[in-house]
C-alpha cells in the first residue's frame, strides 16, 4: 500500500467515511477474530455464552445511559435566559459583518466561510507587492502570501461542491491553525520594523485581523460540529443498543431451554453468534465516532500557546 493511499484510508477512517460504515467495518474485524476464536467448545459448554450475554445486557446498558448523560450535559451548556442568548446573537451577527467586511453573505456556516476567505484572499492579493523589490522583507511576505493563497485556493475548492453542510465545512478547515500564519507575521514585523512602510504595516495589521476571525470561526464551527456529532451518538446508541439489549435478553431465555450437557444445534449457534455480534454493534458505533470526534478536537484549541 502506498503512502498515498495508507493516507486515503486514514483520512476516510477517522474523517470522512459513514460512521455507521465504519462501525460495520470494526464489527466485521471483531467477526473475523470471533471466527478466527472459534464457537465450538462453547455449543457443549454453555457457561461462557451466559457470561457473554450477560454482560452484554449489562454492558449496552451502561454505555447507553452514560454517554448519554454525558453529551446532554455537554449539549445542555448551550442552554441560557433569553437575556444571555440575545446577547450571543447580537456578538454573532457583529462578528459576521466584521470578519466578512459586512458582506451581505449568508449566516450558514458554508456561506460565512465563503465570505471570509474572499475577504481574506482580497486583503492579502497585494501583501508584499510595496515592499522594496528583492529584499528580506519583500521575499518573506510574498512567501507567506503564496502560502494563504494556497489555503483559500484549496478551502474555495472544497467549498465548491453543492454540500453546504456544517461537516463540509469542518472538513475544509479542521487541521488549520490560522494563528500559526498570525505568529508569522508577527516575526516579519519584528524583524523588519525599521524597513516596512506604513502601507506595509496597514495591510499587515488587516491580514492579522482577518486571520485572527477566521480561527475564531475555525473554533467556534469545530465546537458546533462536535456538539452534532455527540447529538448523533447518543440517538444511534439508543437505536442500536435497545434491540442489541432485547436481543441478548432473548437469547438467554433461549439458551435456558437447554440442559446442561446438551450441544447447541446449527440454528441455535447461529442465533447467538448473531447476537452477540449485534451486541457488540453499539460498542462499534462508540468506536467510529470517537475516532472521528476526538481527531477534531485534537484541532480545536485556539490558544496561542497550544503544544500541537
Amino acid at each position: 500500500m502506498t503512502d498515498q493511499s495508507r493516507d486515503v484510508l486514514s483520512r476516510w477512517l477517522l474523517l470522512t467515511g459513514n460512521r455507521l460504515l465504519v462501525a460495520v467495518v470494526v464489527l466485521a474485524l471483531l467477526s473475523i477474530i470471533a471466527g478466527i476464536a472459534g464457537f465450538g467448545p462453547v455449543r457443549e459448554n454453555h457457561s461462557p455464552l451466559y457470561y457473554l450475554l450477560g454482560s452484554l445486557v449489562a454492558g449496552n446498558i451502561t454505555l447507553i445511559t452514560v454517554v448519554v448523560s454525558i453529551n446532554q450535559l455537554v449539549i445542555s451548556r448551550d442552554f441560557g435566559t433569553p437575556g444571555e442568548l440575545q446577547r450571543e446573537i447580537r456578538e454573532t451577527l457583529a462578528f459576521h459583518r466584521s470578519a466578512t467586511n459586512g458582506s451581505a453573505a449568508s449566516l450558514t456556516p458554508a456561506g460565512f466561510l465563503r465570505a471570509a476567505i474572499a475577504d481574506l484572499d482580497r486583503t492579502t492579493a497585494e501583501l508584499g507587492t510595496d515592499a522594496p523589490e528583492e529584499t528580506p522583507l519583500q521575499e518573506s511576505l510574498l512567501a507567506v502570501r503564496e502560502r494563504l493563497q494556497a489555503h483559500t485556493d484549496r478551502v474555495s475548492a472544497r467549498l465548491g461542491s453543492d454540500d453546504d453542510s456544517l461537516r463540509t465545512v469542518v472538513l475544509a478547515i479542521y487541521p488549520v491553525r490560522y494563528l500559526d500564519y498570525v505568529q508569522d507575521l508577527y516575526s516579519i514585523q519584528a524583524t523588519h520594523t525599521a524597513r516596512s512602510s506604513a502601507h506595509t504595516d496597514d495591510r499587515l495589521a488587516q491580514t492579522v485581523v482577518a486571520l485572527e476571525s477566521l480561527d475564531i470561526a475555525r473554533y467556534y464551527f469545530l465546537s458546533m460540529y462536535i456538539q452534532q456529532e455527540l447529538s448523533r451518538l447518543s440517538r444511534l446508541l439508543v437505536y442500536a443498543g435497545l434491540p442489541a439489549i432485547a436481543l441478548a435478553g432473548g437469547s438467554l431465555v433461549h439458551l435456558s431451554g437447554y440442559d446442561g450437557g446438551a450441544t447447541l444445534s446449527g440454528a441455535s449457534t447461529t442465533i447467538v453468534t448473531a447476537t452477540l455480534l449485534f451486541g457488540l454493534f453499539p460498542i462499534a458505533l462508540l468506536a467510529a465516532a470517537v475516532l472521528r470526534i476526538s481527531t477534531i478536537a485534537q484541532s480545536i484549541s485556539i490558544t496561542p500557546f497550544d503544544p500541537n
